[in-house]
């Protein structure tokens, strides 16, 4: 089975990273504080979906030769179940690596039917001996979620620009040697709508066969 895209061109370093590019800088500093011995606050990252979020968390790790303990919050929806999993690799040490990052994903899902579980994550991360970053979609829509603000250095991602979505899209395609049309790059980009994974599945989908030629008719009957 081929391997997504999002994972094949997830970026490896700040330069290939599209958009936000201060709070990937100051995500960045974040990290190396932690490097040093500074205990940092957790990042509470939220914003527009398939902006980078989990990317820009799974970056770092990559830069500082992090272990990666993911956690998707819709799997632990218990207070229990947070103190259990989450407290555990937070105050453990990693075997393979200075430091372990814990990513847990979309914490605004695991409020939505709240059973002590913000409240839970906000004692496990004061606690902390080891970086966490959380993510979310919107952290005011639920009141829940509102502790978490108060515990965590937060950042905003904002849409991707469509034209730097654009430029990324052309340079994937030319290292795949598929050619391309200009116009249905920028229409594809477009129609992301500032989701720079779902433009990635998207086109991987429209180029599914080698060496084809990247249309605008593909584009219009795709979407």
């Amino acid at each position: 089975m081929a391997e997504l895209w999002t994972d094949k061109f997830s970026p490896n370093n700040s330069e290939e990273f599209i958009g936000n590019s201060e709070v990937v800088a100051q995500a960045l500093d974040w990290a190396k504080k932690w490097e040093k011995g500074e205990k940092q606050p957790p990042l509470l990252l939220w914003g527009q979906t398939g902006s980078g979020k989990t990317s820009l968390a799974y970056l770092i790790s990559k830069q500082f030769n992090w272990e990666t303990v993911e956690i998707n919050s819709s799997d632990i929806r218990s207070k229990d179940a947070i103190e259990r999993v989450v407290g555990g690799a937070a105050q453990n040490a990693s075997f393979f690596s200075s430091r372990r990052l814990i990513i847990l994903d979309d914490v605004d899902a695991l409020t939505r039917k709240d059973r002590g579980g913000a409240g839970a994550i906000s004692s496990v991360i004061k606690t902390a001996q080891n970086p966490i970053i959380l993510t979310a979609t919107d952290i005011f829509a639920n009141k829940n979620i509102s502790p978490l603000r108060f515990v965590c250095k937060t950042f905003e991602f904002k849409k991707i620009n469509y034209l730097s979505m654009a430029k990324r899209l052309r340079e994937l395609l030319t290292q795949e040697k598929i050619e391309y049309e200009e116009e249905a790059i920028k229409e594809l980009a477009k129609n992301s709508n500032g989701d720079m994974r779902s433009a990635l599945l998207d086109l991987q989908s429209l180029t599914y066969s080698e060496n084809i030629y990247f249309l605008m008719d593909d584009v219009d009957s795709f979407v």
